[in-house]
């Protein structure tokens, strides 16, 4: 394998490694292994092996993310990134092509940082992707690839996220929609099309999630776009507040998708109508209802419905009531998500991130959320913790407990 050199400031030297090792230079002869590479990779860095120019985290820890294996984010603007968090989106026209891209330094940047603890600067502040020891991530990667494929190159393209529009029908006062500095952009309908051929010419595709930061159905060549991809057979998810008022084709393209992704967040209507401020339940509800309907009228499976539910200060009180509310509605999954503060809105309901909460208040707030996870693990319905900040906020008030227990032993 040739050098390879990383703005991580790290750079790979083949023939160091395999003179240090015997043994991984006569299994790469051999042709059991590709090069030194995949073997420090796979299993020289937990080993300890020497003559590796690289190194591995201190921390032994990483993100649990394949999105820079298997995944691309077409933004509002037609360029591409390989996550949502990434800020670093590529045009198309300078790599040739998709697999160009998915190949570029900066993609192989971001796997190797995620193979070795390493982390991107985007990647160590991810709110999403929880934190994993480096082996665990090293075999998901490993699985996904298969034997004798080199860790740092790209799987099969499994899944994609369009962001078609960043325009809404909701005002939630936490969103960054409801800033004064944001715009609202959205996607040309020619880059729409060109995304459309992109897709289309992956059949491995498992997903195709078309949503972004803003209300997916606000787009007007929403519904094209989608008959167009549904044509192919690629499954389509959707993260929706499904808060609009729908027509009799809405509701029959939304009935043909794989996931429809409710984003709500309590099911007290007064609440909801104070933070999100131009929707009502019941609209959810009847659309939720209507959705199942066509499809089950046209003789076709349901999309899987689930809810995309945000936790902080307001909506965790009642999350026992929402987590009884997914079970009536027959609600099979449910991610609940930690709330990125942006500034107050004037005039608006202020909502608070659970981090902020002082000991009293996260007890109880953590009470209210073992509560709701009992009803949803009673009635079998699956739950995801977007990076995993509730066992982070519960590891903090044992810390706290722990260390007020140690106070009064001194004294």
């Amino acid at each position: 394998m040739a050098e390879q050199s990383w703005s991580l400031g790290q750079e790979w030297q083949e023939e160091a490694y395999l003179e240090a090792n015997a043994d991984v230079r006569n299994a790469v002869q051999a042709g059991v292994i590709p090069d030194g590479f995949y073997h420090w990779i796979t299993f020289g860095q937990f080993e300890g092996r020497p003559g590796s120019s690289l190194r591995r985290s201190e921390t032994g820890q990483t993100r649990s993310c394949l999105d820079p294996w298997k995944n691309v984010e077409f933004m509002t603007n037609g360029r591409v990134k390989p996550c949502c968090k990434f800020n670093g989106a590529a045009d198309l026209a300078d790599h040739g092509s998709l697999e160009d891209l998915r190949r570029s330094d900066t993609y192989q940047e971001l796997r190797l940082g995620l193979l070795t603890g390493n982390l991107h600067p985007v990647c160590q502040t991810c709110h999403i992707r929880k934190m994993v020891p480096i082996k665990e991530q090293v075999q998901q990667v490993f699985r996904l690839l298969g034997p004798g494929v080199s860790l740092v190159e790209p799987g099969p393209l499994l899944t994609a996220r369009v962001d078609m529009t960043g325009k809404c029908n909701l005002r939630c006062v936490y969103c960054a929609v409801s800033q004064p500095w944001y715009d609202g952009p959205q996607m040309p309908d020619e880059d729409l099309e060109q995304v459309a051929d992109q897709l289309a010419g992956y059949p491995s595709l498992t997903a195709v999630d078309v949503n972004g930061h803003g209300e997916t159905t606000q787009h007007p060549r929403w519904k094209a776009f989608c008959r167009r991809l549904l044509a192919k057979d690629i499954p389509l998810t959707i993260i929706t507040n499904l808060g609009r008022k729908y027509d009799e084709d809405d509701f029959d393209v939304l009935s043909r998708f794989k996931v429809v992704q409710i984003s709500v967040d309590t099911a007290d209507d007064n609440l909801l109508r104070a933070v999100r401020r131009k929707v009502e339940l019941s609209r959810i509800v009847y659309n939720l209802t209507r959705i199942r309907t066509t499809a089950l009228v046209d003789g076709r499976k349901p999309p899987l419905m689930s809810f995309s539910c945000g936790i902080y200060d307001r909506s965790v009180l009642r999350l026992e009531e929402f987590a009884w509310f997914a079970v009536t509605l027959g609600v099979p999954s449910i991610t609940f998500w930690n709330l990125v503060q942006y500034p107050d809105v004037p005039g608006a309901t202020a909502v608070r991130p659970l981090s902020t909460l002082d000991d009293t208040e996260l007890a109880a707030a953590m009470a209210c959320i073992d509560r709701a996870l009992a009803v949803l693990e009673r009635y079998k319905i699956q739950v995801e913790i977007a990076g995993g900040f509730i066992e982070e906020l519960r590891a903090r008030l044992n810390g706290s407990a722990v260390a007020a227990g140690c106070e009064i032993g001194a004294n």
